[in-house]
């Protein structure tokens, strides 16, 4: 099954797979969409009908993701809306085979979802939802229902493929991190003493503490995280009850604030904000299926609503811990208990550079300086191999390729530091599990970079490079080195 941007499957009212999210992972789908496979077996009826449904979400497959780049990419190839392609693979007791397919015999309609989306969050409005919508028998006298229309394939490249999802998916905790043997004796089960946050050992789920010094019901749930949080309340139907989510929160007095509350300052254009219009029965459970955000503190606006509880999940691609340490250094312990959750929080189908502004995209440059680290920590080979096709996928004929993968803004030609992760990763991976073959199945592709690079450089000489970042993000005050250098060391390196 693909559902693009994301699609979460149903087998006769249930759920097959209820820890995945976001899913499947995010590709440059003029080129590559990943489909996802499941055993559904267990969930079938014999000698009686049986009932399959989709709930769609836009996801990345939607223009409002998209940014500008140096040349800016093409938003108007991608969705909405969002688009399902389906197959199930039936082998019966006689050992002959059936397949069922999506066609225009499905039907759909708009959800619950009046808005999805990875940065601003979630609209859901719960009182369109249909109990045993994907039961067989059932009948919806309040929603119109409409025959599925076959769409054009967004796999406009002469090479585009429909490729398995071999990586591991995008799970909600518990269930996204495993520990290994190994990594729990020589790290900690229980955190050194003075190490502030959450223990990634404990699971992923919190229980947020309200914080009685605010004018707005507000939560702490003691460690950064990129997930979201879970609301039961009782109030009256139609009512509106939003979250808002921050890293921070204002400091009176401080750099001129006036007021409590969130600071979201760093959030930049991003609300980081669920709605959600209730139905009014008691005790509701409402969850934002289709969008995650990078936070510790919560905020509740609601009139007329008593909230029960509010817990909060991380999810990243599933993963199992591998490596860790502890010293006699507290600055150290906390250096490491950082950079675990900092690692987890950006590992969403592809290596991220944050988890909470407008960008979440696959920056090379951040992919290129984290992955030595992150393989020590952490097993994360599937999801690596499925980033350096990303970056392949994106390769311009002369060798070039962006800052991004999938590109979604940056500079197309990258900063030769930024697409130094091609050679990086592929290199570390080799390293870290004895891979021959991801070297043997890259090593043209970063040829042609290199060889790209070498024809510009010549051009240009190497205190000229033709595009440079530099040393990004420079103390201030302190000297700043020439950007074309810092470019040329990449090349030479590469």
């Amino acid at each position: 099954m693909s559902g693009m941007g994301y699609g979460t499957l149903y087998v006769n009212g249930i759920n097959v797979d209820p820890s995945r999210r976001l899913d499947p992972g995010w590709t440059t789908y003029t080129q590559r969409v990943l489909y996802v496979s499941y055993d559904i077996t267990q969930f079938l009826k014999g000698h009686s009908t049986n009932c399959i449904g989709v709930q769609l979400g836009l996801g990345f497959y939607t223009n409002e993701q998209w940014g500008g780049g140096v040349p800016a990419p093409a938003p108007e190839v991608f969705g909405p809306p969002p688009r399902l392609l389906l197959q199930v693979n039936i082998i019966l007791s006689d050992y002959t085979t059936m397949n069922i397919t999506s066609d225009t015999t499905w039907l759909g309609r708009e959800g619950a979802h009046r808005k999805d989306n990875v940065y601003m969050g979630t609209i859901y409005d719960t009182r369109a939802e249909r109990y045993n919508w994907s039961t067989a028998g059932f009948t919806d006298p309040y929603s119109l229902w409409l025959n599925a229309s076959l769409i054009e394939s967004p796999l406009t490249s002469p090479t585009g493929q429909l490729t398995y999802q071999s990586m591991d998916p995008i799970r909600i905790s518990p269930y996204a991190l495993h520990i290994a043997t190994s990594a729990s004796r020589t790290g900690y089960k229980s955190m050194p003493p003075g190490v502030i946050g959450g223990n990634v050992m404990d699971g992923g789920v919190f229980n947020a503490t309200p914080l009685a010094s605010q004018q707005v019901p507000t939560y702490d749930i003691s460690q950064n995280i990129a997930g979201y949080c879970t609301l039961t309340i009782t109030g009256r139907k139609g009512m509106t009850v939003s979250t808002r989510h921050a890293e921070l929160l204002n400091k009176p007095g401080v750099d001129g604030i006036k007021y409590q509350g969130l600071n979201s300052a760093n959030y930049q254009i991003i609300s980081a904000s669920d709605d959600f219009i209730i139905q009014g029965n008691p005790h509701e459970i409402l969850t934002p299926l289709f969008t995650y955000h990078g936070f510790r503190y919560i905020s509740v606006y609601a009139n007329y609503i008593n909230i029960e509880s509010v817990v909060c999940a991380a999810i990243h691609s599933e993963t199992t811990l591998i490596g860790n340490f502890t010293s006699s250094s507290l600055v150290l312990n906390q250096i490491q208990h950082n950079i675990l959750w900092s690692q987890l929080s950006n590992i969403m189908s592809i290596l991220t550079d944050c988890s909470q502004r407008q960008e979440r995209r696959g920056w090379l440059g951040d992919a290129a300086l984290s992955v030595d680290a992150a393989l020590f920590n952490f097993d994360l080979y599937g999801l690596y191999v499925n980033f350096l096709r990303n970056i392949a996928d994106v390769q311009h004929e002369d060798g070039s390729i962006p800052d991004t993968a999938p590109y979604s803004v940056g500079g197309y030609v990258a900063d030769p530091s930024w697409a130094h992760a091609y050679p990086e990763i592929t290199w570390r991976i080799y390293q870290h599990y004895n891979d021959t073959a991801i070297v043997k199945q890259h090593y043209a592709g970063i040829q042609a970079w290199v060889d790209y690079l070498t024809s510009r450089a010549q051009q240009s000489g190497l205190a000229n490079m033709y595009f440079a970042y530099g040393d990004w993000e420079t103390p201030a005050n302190y000297p700043v080195t020439n950007s074309s250098l810092v470019s040329a060391f990449s090349y030479l390196s590469d």
